[in-house]
């Protein structure tokens, strides 16, 4: 059985060889949750406000399990 190695990582290309290896990219929530603002932001997105306020309840749950 082979173990899978996993990476969060900010989209740094030397990290990209890696995942074609198998490799799996976690993501960041921060990182995905900016560029939704950036697009409500400049575009005034209604679906780009519905992820800010889904992801902002994934924050609310994720400070009430560390308390």
């Amino acid at each position: 059985m082979v173990a899978l190695s996993k990476l969060v990582y900010d989209d740094f290309a030397g990290y990209k060889a890696g995942f074609e290896k198998g490799m799996i990219e976690i993501g960041c929530m921060a990182h995905a949750r900016r560029k939704f603002f950036d697009l409500h932001m400049a575009n005034k997105s209604q679906l780009a406000e519905q992820a800010l306020h889904s992801i902002g309840g994934l924050y609310e749950v994720a400070d009430a399990a560390g308390e």
